[in-house]
């Protein structure tokens, strides 16, 4: 959902709880997600922020991620091909 309530999504060994809401009165939509897996008999958890937006008709994700290895931070920036 996009109203800031919670989803969550299981797998064979993890589980996701995620949350999507718009921010700046739709500008951009902010999606927050705590993923724990396991491995054998150890238990991981990550947590990662993504947020989506549109600036100059380009989409862009911002995504931090911070997981056992440390913190990891992406951005994506995905441009229209003119016809």
């Amino acid at each position: 959902t996009l109203d800031g309530k919670k989803c969550e999504n299981k797998s064979e060994n993890r589980t996701s709880v995620s949350t999507a809401d718009w921010e700046e009165k739709g500008k951009s939509l902010l999606i927050i997600t705590k993923m724990t897996f396991s491995r054998g008999d150890r238990s991981f958890t990550m947590d990662s922020e993504t947020t989506w937006s549109i600036a100059e008709g380009n989409l862009i994700l911002d995504s931090v991620r911070s997981t056992p290895r440390g913190e990891m931070k992406s951005k994506l920036v995905y441009t229209k091909e003119a016809k």
